[in-house]
């Protein structure tokens, strides 16, 4: 039979394992995010440059186009007498405002993402929280020397017991697990 020392100590040590594993999480989350962009930027990155050079063509042609235009209304209103101010040059021809859809399609890729990396997050916290629960639940009840004591332990509820759905709700989702989620998706 365990000392109860030793149940404190092991008590202490996995209180201190699991805080560091948190702190993994959140670095590991960190590292996810970061390879999710490299990844975004090598899947979007020469598209996004296509667009750009091609967007930034189409403002060169348009630019040339009203110059040569201004040039030929310059050049008609002299020869009718009519005005035309040597300063001003007119935006003649226009551009339907065409937009980059590729920063669209990146940002919707990184927010479902994202998404995707909190829910693993949520999972490996909850999963943490369980198993920290069940190791230092095990190191404490080991302790007790009572069947009433042994007994108490057992009274605390199920996700399960405490959240059945409804019979439409039921038909819906099927049947759930202990801890409320399909492990396997």
């Amino acid at each position: 039979m365990m000392t109860k020392a030793e149940r404190d100590a092991l008590t202490s040590l996995v209180r201190q394992r699991f805080k560091l594993l948190r702190q993994d999480i959140a670095a590991r989350k960190a590292e996810m995010i970061a390879d999710l962009d490299r990844r975004l930027n090598d899947q979007f990155g020469q598209a996004e440059k296509a667009w750009s050079d091609s967007l930034f063509l189409i403002e060169q042609a348009r630019d040339e186009c009203n110059r040569k235009a201004n040039d030929v209304y310059r050049q008609v209103a002299k020869s009718v007498g009519g005005e035309y101010p040597d300063t001003a040059d007119y935006s003649l021809v226009t551009i339907h405002e065409v937009k980059n859809p590729i920063p669209g399609r990146k940002a919707a890729a990184r927010r479902q993402a994202l998404a995707d990396i909190d829910a693993v997050e949520s999972r490996a916290h909850h999963e943490l929280a369980r198993t920290e629960n069940d190791l230092l639940t095990d190191l404490l009840t080991r302790g007790l020397e009572t069947a009433e004591a042994r007994e108490f332990i057992n009274r605390v509820p199920t996700a399960s017991a405490l959240m059945v759905p409804t019979s439409a709700l039921a038909a819906l989702v099927g049947p759930l697990d202990d801890e409320g989620t399909d492990r396997d998706a």
